[in-house]
């Protein structure tokens, strides 16, 4: 017998295609849109799909990108099944908040924003030079904490506009509550690990009230406020812009100069109080985040082996 004529078996099988990179950059890294402008100090004002007729204020241009990300959330939240009412199970649980009928929120609840609030923070830190020039795993590691930023800003505006006491809103007008049974359906009240998930729930839900939702509500925060507080917390991530400090400071001052001249012109009377307060609202923000973190481990809704594919790569990466 000819030695060419023999064949080896693989016996390793079939393999599957290693599809991680490629769901991070089709999703969140590449086919997002740069709606506005270039950090580049000498080109702050001007839109990527062109020069501008005239310069325009940085925050003008964040608002009016969060303002169709807004736009875009309904056609998500279809996409992924995330209505708050449409075709629900329960819907005789839904509840009356403010003259608005709001649901529990559930796994595929939390699961579907996560993605949202990955994707939306990607499509703003698109907005700038200084991420568009990073590499993926980069981009991925700041996605990993400003993916979490973002989302708990959406739900703490939304929260303060239209929530009740106790209640906070995810971005789909569903609801969590730091009474871990209201709401809940009967059978999974009667679960053996109930208990401890209704002492392990409200932990999450009172910090995000205490440092974003009860916050926002007081200052009674506006879309402006709310684009200088995505932005600022992307900006001061602890060493990603290394390679770029004067673009960083340029965009920093930038965002400084037009909040002082928005609380300026709204609060007059109290404008660098206002100013300051706002800027520690950064911080407060941030401790809401380890709260999250840790509820990604214990909670029910935040299940982290039925996350999608997409958010498990970034949270694990």
């Amino acid at each position: 017998m000819k030695a060419s004529a023999i064949q080896r078996r693989d016996v390793m099988g079939p393999r599957k295609p290693k599809i991680k990179e490629s769901i991070v950059k089709t999703e969140i890294i590449e086919e997002v849109p740069k709606l506005i402008m270039s950090s580049n100090p000498s080109s702050t004002g001007s839109m990527s799909e062109g020069p501008p007729k005239h310069k325009r204020p940085l925050l003008e241009d964040l608002v009016e990108v969060q303002r169709w990300q807004c736009s875009k959330h309904h056609s998500f939240f279809e996409a992924h099944e995330a209505i708050n009412l449409d075709g629900d199970l329960y819907a005789h649980m839904h509840l009356k908040l403010n003259g608005t009928l709001h649901r529990r929120a559930r796994a595929r609840d939390v699961n579907s924003m996560l993605k949202l609030g990955l994707i939306d923070a990607a499509t703003w830190g698109n907005q700038f030079d200084l991420f568009r020039r990073l590499s993926t795993e980069e981009k991925k590691h700041i996605l990993t904490e400003f993916g979490f930023t973002f989302m708990l800003v959406d739900q703490g505006y939304k929260t303060a506009q239209k929530a009740e006491k106790g209640f906070w809103l995810l971005q789909n007008d569903t609801y969590m509550h730091e009474d871990y049974f209201l709401g809940l359906p009967e059978e999974d009240a009667r679960k053996e690990n109930a208990a401890t998930k209704a002492k392990l729930h409200p932990l999450f839900v009172n910090e995000s009230l205490n440092c974003v939702g009860y916050p926002f509500k007081n200052l009674q925060i506006d879309e402006h406020e709310c684009a200088v507080l995505k932005t600022i917390l992307l900006l001061t991530q602890q060493g990603v812009f290394k390679h770029c400090v004067n673009e960083v400071k340029h965009l920093y001052d930038c965002c400084m100069t037009e909040l002082m001249g928005h609380s300026q012109r709204k609060y007059p009377d109290t404008a660098a109080e206002r100013f300051g307060t706002i800027i520690l609202l950064t911080s407060s923000i941030r401790c809401a985040i380890n709260a999250l973190y840790n509820q990604t481990r214990v909670s029910d809704v935040f299940d982290l082996m039925k996350f999608d594919p997409l958010v498990r790569d970034v949270l694990l990466s």
